[in-house]
C-alpha cells in the first residue's frame, strides 16, 4: 500500500507540474494575443492562435481533472 501511495504522489506531482506549465502557456498566449502587434496580423494567424489557446485550455482542464482523480485515489488508499 505504501508503494502505491508513493507512486500516486509522484504521478500527482507530475500532473500538477504539467497543469501549471499549461496554464502559464495559456497566460503567455493570451498576453501575446492582446498585444498591439497581434491586431496587425492576418486573420489566418489570429484564428490559428485562438485555436491554439482553445486547445491549451482544454488540455489544462484535462490535466487538472486527472490531478484531482489521482488525489482522490491517494485518499482512498490511505
Amino acid at each position: 500500500m505504501k508503494n502505491t501511495v508513493i507512486e500516486l504522489q509522484e504521478k500527482a506531482n507530475n500532473l500538477l507540474e504539467l497543469a501549471e506549465q499549461m496554464d502559464s502557456r495559456i497566460k503567455w498566449l493570451k498576453e501575446d494575443a492582446s498585444s498591439e502587434y497581434f491586431h496587425l496580423t492576418s486573420q489566418e494567424y489570429k484564428d490559428k492562435r485562438n485555436n491554439t489557446i482553445d486547445t491549451c485550455e482544454r488540455g489544462s482542464k484535462r490535466l487538472w481533472n486527472a490531478y484531482l482523480q489521482v488525489l482522490t485515489q491517494i485518499k482512498l488508499e490511505l
